[in-house]
């Protein structure tokens, strides 16, 4: 017989703090076959959470396994969700068991888990608020990863969807980071998502002496004229490999009156094929320089916007 030391008397079968031999034998076969499986249990929990990480050369779905790891790569909203839930039931399997090995029963951990849980959310409100925000853009993805979007703070295009913030990557070059909080409360326009994506251009003009008469063909020649320009991000793609989506439309809105002399008003719209489109002020450009320049060999004037011609 051995007498207990006190800080091991919680393994004592009958608790009268003395070890027998055969209480010895049955503790040592207890505790061995319990680390046994604890081990086997981790080395298995820690196989299945290298397994579900998507390989860094992925790039084909062949069966379910491959397009599961494309769709988590890709962030793609509920198998991300999967993911972390996979994750964090591997992980809690794998601390239970080890609690348990040291004699923690599931009550002492559900309370002890509770109580920890409730402190830590109320000493991190900010982020769990940002992962809760995180989850929600990945669950109805407003936007997903390379897509164009402007908010309040940045225009851009998405780099990055982390659980607590998102980078956008300028046009200048910055990358600017948005708390996943303070971006579910912005509007945010998706410039990517939409199949088109129009440009309105209004142009005062000033027409020579009876030039008015043939305003129709005026109007006419200037859709032809930026119908023949190339608007498309990568030169290719919409209506006859230019671009657009839609032929472009021009209409005549009149006679302004509200400045110092009456100025005739004409209406601009192309509508260009969204595939690849970022910002589209270099497009912007090219169609009012080339509007000006048609108005002007047509013997028109574009008050503010006079070129000579060449």
């Amino acid at each position: 017989q051995i007498q207990a030391p006190h800080h091991l008397r919680f393994l004592d079968p009958d608790g009268d703090g003395v070890f027998t031999a055969d209480e010895i034998e049955e503790l040592v076969g207890k505790v061995s076959i319990n680390l046994l499986l604890t081990v086997w249990a981790s080395f298995f929990g820690i196989f299945m959470l290298r397994a579900r990480s998507p390989p860094e050369d992925l790039t084909t779905e062949y069966n379910g396994l491959e397009r599961y790891w494309m769709q988590v790569k890709k962030r793609s909203g509920w198998y991300v969700i999967s993911d972390i839930l996979l994750t964090a039931a591997i992980s809690v399997f794998i601390v239970l068991k080890w609690l348990m090995l040291f004699g923690f029963t599931p009550n002492t951990i559900l309370t002890f888990g509770s109580v920890g849980g409730l402190a830590f959310g109320l000493a991190a409100q900010s982020l769990v608020g940002n992962f809760m925000s995180g989850l929600l853009i990945l669950i109805t993805q407003p936007f997903i990863v390379g897509d164009w979007i402007e908010t309040d703070s940045a225009k851009g295009y998405v780099k990055v969807i982390r659980w607590n913030q998102t980078e956008i990557e300028t046009l200048d070059g910055p990358v600017v980071v948005i708390p996943n909080n303070s971006l579910v409360g912005m509007q945010t326009l998706n410039r990517t998502k939409g199949t088109s994506r129009s440009m309105e251009f209004e142009f005062p003009v000033l027409f020579p002496p009876g030039g008015f008469d043939d305003v129709a063909n005026l109007l006419e020649g200037l859709e032809g004229e930026v119908a023949e320009l190339d608007l498309s991000s990568e030169g290719e793609g919409g209506l006859e490999g230019q671009g657009l989506s839609e032929h472009p439309c021009a209409y005549f809105l009149g006679v302004d009156t509200s400045g110092d002399e009456p100025v005739s008003k004409v209406k601009l719209e192309v509508m260009l094929d969204n595939t690849g489109l970022g910002e589209v002020d270099d497009m912007r450009s090219v169609v009012n320089i080339t509007a000006v320049r048609y108005f002007q060999s047509r013997g028109c004037t574009v008050p503010g916007l006079e070129l000579d011609d060449e």
